[in-house]
């Protein structure tokens, strides 16, 4: 690649990522069900024919944000989970530094909760974008089962566990339990959010333990 080649495609990536975290902003603003490619190109200040020349559709940039938001939430996690020995001390440790990660980037709860229940229309997405995407999102599972599997190996998990079942289960109830700790509007029962987590994770873990 030449070196106006590589300038041209440095300032495609410094575009794109002012794109996206533009949107990031947008989505803790006015709420992501209210993001559309007018809204985006006001707020980056472009107009609507910049953004496309940069990417495909506002599917492709929430798929961005999504990624870009997994990537940052998974390197925390490892570090968080790196010194813990066993399997559940490593799964707790798993859930609270995700729940820490979202009391400080809230708009990771929208996010994750549009994704979980709209996602996005494949056909509008670029397959680089897609596979960024299915990259951290296969490794962010295989690093769950991981831990589960040496929950079962070193004896804190109980012998018979489905790994990818309980996996997948956990996953879907935890983000429903994060989004329901922060959601401010009524609840049934008063909610303090940490303790409302912990009371999942000891319920949750007495389940799977030995």
């Amino acid at each position: 690649m030449s070196v106006i080649d590589k300038r041209k495609t440095h300032l495609i990536n410094v575009k794109q990522q002012f794109i996206v975290d533009t949107t990031l902003d947008l989505i803790a603003e006015i709420g992501i069900h209210n993001i559309n490619m007018d809204a985006i190109a006001k707020a980056a200040n472009y107009t609507k024919r910049t953004l496309y020349s940069y990417f495909k559709s506002k599917d492709e940039i929430l798929l961005r944000v999504f990624t870009q938001d997994l990537n940052l939430r998974w390197r925390i996690q490892k570090k968080e989970i790196k010194n813990e020995l066993s399997g559940i001390d490593k799964l707790s440790k798993w859930a609270i530094s995700l729940y820490n990660y979202c009391e400080e980037n809230r708009q990771c709860i929208q996010i994750q909760s549009f994704m979980d229940y709209n996602f996005v229309q494949i056909q509008n997405i670029s397959d680089s974008v897609f596979k960024d995407f299915e990259s951290i999102n296969n490794e962010l599972f295989e690093g769950l089962r991981v831990i589960f599997k040496l929950g079962v190996t070193d004896g804190s998990f109980t012998k018979d566990l489905d790994i990818d079942l309980t996996i997948n289960q956990f996953l879907y109830s935890f983000r429903a339990i994060l989004n329901r700790a922060f959601k401010e509007s009524s609840s049934l029962v008063p909610i303090e959010k940490s303790k409302y987590i912990d009371h999942y994770l000891t319920l949750f873990i007495r389940g799977i333990k030995k």
